[in-house]
C-alpha cells in the first residue's frame, strides 16, 4: 500500500514545479504538496491556472512501473477520482459530468483542472479545485463554476479534502497498476460529459465534428463522424464544447 505523506506549505509559485524538485531529488512515490496559496498555477497546454486564495492547491507524486503507452491513463483516473470524491461531499451526480480527458463539469460548468506532468521515472499530479471561489468567464469556452454554489463549504479543510482526495486517487491507482482502465470504464462511460451528443474536435489540425460514443479501454475517446466511420481521439487532441470551437 502505497504511503501518503502530505506536506502543507504556506507559499509557492506552482505545486507541480516545486514536487518535480523533491521528486528529482528522489521523494518516494506518495509524496503530496499542499500550498495554501499559488503564485503561477499551470494548466494544460501552457495556460495559466488561475489560483485563487481559498481554493484547492494540490500537487502529488507516482512513479508508476508500467509502459510508457499506458502513462496517459493516469489523468483519466485521476479525473475519476475526483468525480468521485466530489460526489461523496454531497453533490448530485446528476449535476455532474466528466468531460474527457478528466475536466470535472458541473451543471456543464468546469470545477477543477488536472496536469500530469511525466518524466522518465516518475508522473506529477497537479489539480486546481474551486472551493468557495471561481475565475470570470472571460475568453473561455466552458463558464467556471465552484462547490460553494452547490454545497456548504463553510465548515471544509483544505488539509482534510486534499488526504480525503489522495485516498480515493490512490485506491483507484492501485487498482489501475494491475488492471488499467477496464475495471473503470462503465463508470467513466455513464458519466462522460456530451455522450452521444454532437461535438467539435481538433484533429490532424482541423476542426471536425462528430458524435462521442465513449471512451476505449487505452483511454482514447471514440467519435463517430458524420460519413458513419470512426475516429478515436488521443488526449493530446482538443476535446471542444457541444457547437463551441476552443483551442
Amino acid at each position: 500500500m502505497i504511503n501518503i505523506n502530505l506536506q502543507i506549505i504556506e507559499e509557492c509559485k506552482s505545486t507541480n514545479a516545486s514536487l518535480i524538485k523533491l521528486a528529482k531529488k528522489g521523494y518516494p512515490e506518495g509524496y503530496s504538496l499542499l500550498s495554501i496559496n499559488q503564485t503561477c498555477g499551470r494548466g494544460t497546454r501552457k495556460k495559466k491556472w488561475i489560483s485563487i486564495s481559498g481554493n484547492l492547491f494540490l500537487s502529488t507524486l507516482i512513479r508508476p512501473n508500467v509502459e510508457i503507452s499506458k502513462l496517459s491513463q493516469i489523468s483519466i483516473i485521476f479525473g475519476l477520482s475526483l468525480f468521485q470524491y466530489i460526489k461523496s461531499l454531497g453533490l448530485n451526480k446528476k449535476q455532474m459530468k466528466i468531460k474527457w480527458p478528466n475536466d470535472i463539469l458541473i451543471e456543464s460548468k468546469k470545477v477543477s483542472g488536472i496536469l500530469v506532468e511525466r518524466f522518465e521515472n516518475f508522473c506529477v499530479i497537479g489539480v486546481g479545485l474551486n472551493i468557495n471561489s471561481h475565475p470570470s468567464d472571460n475568453n473561455s469556452c466552458i463558464k467556471s463554476t465552484c462547490l460553494s454554489n452547490y454545497i456548504n463549504t463553510s465548515e471544509f479543510k483544505l488539509s482534510i479534502l486534499s488526504l480525503q482526495l489522495l485516498e480515493f486517487f490512490y485506491k483507484n491507482y492501485n487498482i489501475w497498476l494491475s488492471n488499467f482502465l477496464n475495471p473503470f470504464l462503465n463508470q467513466i462511460n455513464s458519466n462522460l460529459a456530451f455522450l452521444n451528443n454532437k461535438v467539435n474536435f481538433n484533429h490532424d489540425k482541423i476542426i471536425k465534428s462528430g458524435k462521442i460514443i465513449g471512451i476505449n479501454s487505452d483511454g482514447n475517446l471514440k467519435i463517430l463522424l458524420n460519413n458513419n466511420n470512426h475516429l478515436y481521439l488521443t488526449s493530446s487532441e482538443a476535446i471542444l464544447n457541444t457547437g463551441i470551437v476552443c483551442s
